[in-house]
């Protein structure tokens, strides 16, 4: 949002194509000067939506381990297109794309990864519209990370590499964060090196100075941070808070939470049980 916000302040147009998500009703919005279409992300990452808005439906319980396990079968099934699952995702984001490229004026493409999708889209999109400049912006590696269960981790960055090679013979630019530099840069084998370009935070934001309250930590307490994201399906504080809970001692505990997510409900009901414990967020 913060690199299209200076992109228009640049004097350029901008529109961005991305997945609807649930409780999102309008397929096309202008936010912030930005013209935004959104189209039908993969099936089971819908019903998957569903399944957690409606958690105390029984209906949903079952839908949502059926769902699960057609998943490994579709891993199975497209076994050698990995990490690639979705055609049907990547047309509707291409479709979409051409229609605004047949009626805009339209010299620049940037396609983001995750996930995959976006990146094959914007391939096709050169393919089609070759006077047109592709950009990849990589938020995230596509040849390493945690493979499936079934399989190991030099099965996925092989066929990582070989997606790479694909999607980089038709970019323009290729651009990776720094915290990635060694990964793509340690091969002088690898197609479209040339491409590559390193960026970081703040990008193309421009650097705000605030001031911050500085805490105070007091050396008769035991001070716990913590800095990053507590999400509910991936990363849930309930456990860590329930442990700290149960910890009987003399010594005051203060637990400094840095962060965003979803688990405001969680925190603040600990913060109201925890009796010799002080948590800051």
């Amino acid at each position: 949002s913060e690199v299209m916000q200076e992109l228009i302040k640049r004097g350029h147009k901008v529109s961005c194509i991305s997945v609807k998500t649930v409780g999102l009703t309008s397929e096309e919005k202008i936010l912030d000067g930005i013209n935004v279409y959104r189209v039908k992300g993969r099936l089971s990452f819908r019903i998957l939506d569903w399944c957690k808005e409606n958690e105390e439906n029984k209906f949903s319980r079952r839908l949502k381990i059926l769902v699960l396990f057609l998943n490994k079968i579709k891993a199975f099934v497209f076994y050698p297109l990995w990490p690639f699952l979705s055609p049907l995702y990547a047309y509707r984001m291409y479709k979409k794309a051409v229609s605004l490229m047949k009626n805009e004026n339209i010299t620049h493409i940037i396609a983001v990864h995750k996930p995959l999708e976006c990146l094959i889209a914007g391939a096709l999109l050169k393919r089609k519209f070759s006077k047109c400049k592709l950009s990849y912006y990589f938020l995230d590696i596509l040849s390493g990370g945690l493979p499936p269960s079934m399989f190991s981790k030099e099965w996925l960055e092989k066929r990582g590499r070989r997606w790479e090679n694909y999607l980089f013979k038709y970019a323009d630019n290729v651009f990776i964060l720094r915290s990635h530099e060694k990964h793509y840069l340690n091969e002088d084998t690898r197609v479209g090196i040339e491409k590559i370009r390193i960026v970081d935070i703040p990008l193309l934001r421009d650097i705000k100075k605030e001031t911050h309250t500085r805490f105070e930590y007091c050396k008769k307490n035991i001070n716990l941070v913590y800095t990053g994201s507590f999400v509910k399906g991936l990363r849930n504080p309930n456990y860590f808070l329930r442990l700290l809970d149960t910890i009987k001692n003399d010594c005051d505990f203060v637990f400094h939470i840095y962060g965003s997510g979803d688990c405001d409900e969680i925190i603040l009901k600990y913060k109201d049980l925890i009796k010799n414990k002080k948590i800051i967020q």
